[in-house]
Order: structure tokens, then C-alpha cells, then sequence
């Protein structure tokens, strides 16, 4: 079945027929190896490796040859299947290296905690991603955002979308003029029908505010005093789709101790049977959870909207960030 056998090399150099320029090299022979098998290892009908054996003693395959064939044409498919698997693994950790900061930058007067919870496949990748932006006196923008479609397409866009975004944080005097310059560059180098969701928000330590502008993306949910409520703002469309949009943004007061939850539409959208997590996952989320944890707060909701998804069903990436006004 395609396997080279040879029960005793210091003969097939006489077997062999010579030409003038005939000659035989190997290091089988130079090592005195009289029994050497070379079997290939297949993976369906492709041929993905093989398999090499060598012993000094003569006639060791006689008679198992047929089961060292048989060993290969297994391991070429298990082997090839754990080879992508681990490429696939390692892809996937490099693409959410570029989609977000593996730590939340230190930020003096804010605490930050945030969970993530990803697709194991290439096919579900979303395009979910983070940003947080120390703008000094002016104070700490954060920008997250979700990149329509699946696959490494959608996680491209993102990181494209994440980069294109951030390089606009310094220039702007204000999130909807921000946003604005983001949306003008998005259509410039996302493909035609694409989008991106955002919101930006802008913390205001000094004079305790935060002002939000969303564009195509869920409102944050403002904790404050034992209360949740979804902050009330202006819902623009979607970044990259649509030219020359004007947008508006809205401010609300900040008090130490408030919490801002920021999350992907992969959160809500969790579901079971006819039911979806939604807002009010979110809600009941929050009421058993510490406020004073962020990284605590942000992997309960995410954890509880995971568990929340039947896993039978296809799922999507799901962020929650968390912001704490110290």
C-alpha cells in the first residue's frame, strides 16, 4: 500500500540495477541499519507525512508491515486534525490580541473590569472589540464595537475598525464630531454593505460626567444608588454604512461608586427556546453582583448570559465592560 520494505540494506546496493550514474545514499546505510521502512502517513487520499523505521536487525517487518500501513492511514487524519486545531487555537489568540488590550490600562479615578466570552470556532468568530483611550486632563474615552458577520472576514473589519477609531481619539473635540471622522474613514476601507456598531463614551473625572454617543449599539446601563436604568441617548446609525450622518450625543452625572456597564448585542441576544437574555438578564445580573468589583461585575453578566444560551444553538461574541467612578 505504498510502503518502501526493506528486511536487509546491505544487499540492495548488488539488487539494485546500476547505470553509469547510478549511486546510492542514505543514512540507514551509513548507520548499518538492515531493516528500514518507510510507510506514508495519509489523511484520506493525501499523503501528509510519513512514518520512518529502522532496527539492525534483519527482517524485522516480514510481518507486520501490513499493520504499520494500517497505524498511518489513522494517524495521518488525527494528526492533521490536532495540527488545525492547534493552528486554529493560536489564530484565534492572536485575532483577540488585536480586537482588544489583554489588560484594561490603569487609570487613575476609574476602575475598569472586563469579560469577554469568544467563539471557539473560526466560522462564529464575531468582530467584537474594545478600546480604552487616556486623553489626560480631558479624561478616559472608551470605545466599544461589533463588527457585522462571522468568520476571519468580520474579525479583519474589526481590527481595521478598532485601529481606524482609536487613531481619531486626540484629534476631536467632541464624541459626535469623533464619531463622525470614524465614519468617514470606515466607509473609505470596509467592503461595501458593511457596518460597525459602537458606542463611545467619554468619562469626565474631573467634573464627574460622562457623555455617550451611540451609533447603531445598545445604550450603557448606568448603576447608581442600588438602581439600574439604560441611560437615555441619541441611537444614530451604524459606523460605515451611511455617508455625511450628523450625530448627537448625551450626558449624564457621574457620583463615586456609580457603574457604567458597557456590553455587546451578543449578550442580550443570548436565547433559549422562544426567550432571549435581554436587558433584563442584564438587570438581574447586576443585583446579584458586587458593584465594587469590577472584574467580578463584568464576568457575572457575561457568564450568566452564556450560561443562559442554548449551546445547540448558534451563538456570538459577548463583551462586558464595566466602569467603576472611584
Amino acid at each position: 500500500r505504498g510502503a518502501f520494505v526493506c528486511n536487509r540494506m546491505s544487499s540492495l546496493p548488488d539488487e539494485l540495477p546500476q547505470t553509469e550514474d547510478w549511486s546510492l545514499r542514505g543514512r540507514c546505510l551509513a548507520e548499518e541499519y538492515e531493516s528500514v521502512a518507510i510507510c506514508p502517513v495519509r489523511s484520506k487520499d493525501d499523503i501528509v507525512g510519513s512514518l520512518h523505521l529502522a532496527d539492525f536487525r534483519p527482517g524485522v517487518f516480514n510481518d507486520n508491515i501490513e499493520v504499520v500501513e494500517a497505524a498511518c492511514r489513522v494517524a495521518g487524519t488525527v494528526l492533521l486534525g490536532l495540527r488545525d486545531e492547534e493552528r486554529d487555537k493560536s489564530l484565534l489568540e492572536t485575532i483577540q490580541t488585536a480586537l482588544m488590550p489583554p489588560v484594561p490600562p490603569s487609570i487613575e479615578g476609574v476602575s475598569i473590569g472586563v469579560s469577554f466570552s469568544s467563539a471557539t470556532e473560526m466560522a462564529r468568530l464575531g468582530g467584537d472589540f474594545y478600546d480604552v483611550i487616556d486623553l489626560g486632563a480631558r479624561g478616559v474615552l472608551i470605545v466599544v464595537g461589533d463588527v457585522c458577520g462571522k468568520g476571519l472576514q468580520a474579525a479583519g473589519m474589526a481590527a481595521q475598525a478598532r485601529y481606524a477609531i482609536g487613531a481619531r481619539a486626540t484629534q476631536a473635540t467632541g464624541l459626535a464630531s469623533f464619531l463622525a471622522s470614524a465614519n468617514k474613514e470606515l466607509l473609505r476601507i470596509l467592503p461595501a454593505e458593511s457596518f460597525v456598531a459602537a458606542v463611545a463614551c467619554l468619562i469626565d473625572i474631573q467634573n464627574k460626567k460622562v457623555h455617550v454617543c451611540l451609533a447603531g449599539h445598545p445604550s450603557p446601563i448606568h448603576f447608581a444608588s442600588g438602581c439600574s436604568t439604560e441611560m437615555e441617548a441619541p441611537h444614530n446609525p451604524p459606523l460605515g454604512f451611511f455617508a455625511n450622518i450628523q450625530f448627537h450625543e448625551a450626558s449624564a452625572d457621574l457620583h463615586a461608586g456609580d457603574t457604567l456597564l458597557i456590553y455587546t448585542d451578543g449578550v442580550t441576544d443570548s436565547r433559549r427556546d422562544s426567550s432571549t437574555f435581554g436587558v433584563d438578564g442584564i438587570l438581574r445580573a447586576l443585583d446579584g453582583a458586587s458593584q465594587q468589583d469590577t472584574e467580578r461585575l463584568s464576568r457575572a453578566v457575561c457568564q450568566q448570559a452564556t450560561e443562559f444560551h442554548d449551546q445547540s444553538l448558534a451563538g456570538d461574541d459577548r463583551l462586558v465592560m464595566a466602569i467603576r467612578i472611584d
